[in-house]
């Protein structure tokens, strides 16, 4: 004859994965948070453009400079936006470039370890760039994820605009 089971301990209610992820992003909740939008065009220039938001509040950067790619300038629009703060924040970046993304979230701390050389001894892309973002990110917390370019989303297709614009020097 089996004995009767002890009764379980009830389940704590599944917090939605939004609220997860929010949760445990790292940011400091006494900083404000700011997101920012960036994206990096190649045509006649290499041109970059990042919207960045607090709440109701929005500036839009952008610039270009020769013979960079759009990579280099996907990062310059997040160095240029970054820049404008006064004070330490949380900041989201949401980026159509996976090598932005993954510098921000991955590469740099091991980078930076490795006396600014990748895994294979090399430099990595873009240097200058990246250790400016490095000095960035000790002084706000940075956190960059993925959006899919030209997939229809507001804020990414505007910066897109203003990149193109500015790689085609028509602003």
């Amino acid at each position: 004859m089996r004995k009767p089971r002890a009764p379980r301990a009830p389940r704590e209610p599944r917090v939605p994965r939004a609220q997860r992820e929010s949760a445990s992003n790292g940011f400091d909740p006494s900083r404000p948070t700011v997101t920012i939008y960036s994206d990096g065009s190649r045509r006649q220039l290499g041109g970059y453009a990042g919207l960045m938001t607090q709440g109701q509040n929005s500036i839009v950067v952008y610039g270009n400079e020769p013979h960079e790619t759009s990579n280099a300038m996907e990062m310059q629009a997040v160095i240029s936006c970054v820049a404008k703060l006064k004070i330490p924040c949380n900041v989201e970046i949401a980026c159509d470039s996976t090598y932005t993304e993954n510098s921000i979230n991955k590469w740099i701390k091991d980078w930076k370890r490795r006396n600014w050389h990748t895994a294979a001894g090399q430099p990595p892309a873009n240097l200058e760039r990246v250790m400016q973002l490095s000095n960035q990110a000790a002084v706000h917390n940075m956190k960059a994820r993925h959006v899919p370019g030209h997939s229809g989303h507001p804020e990414n297709e505007l910066v897109d605009w203003f990149a193109g614009r500015a790689a085609d020097n028509k602003i």
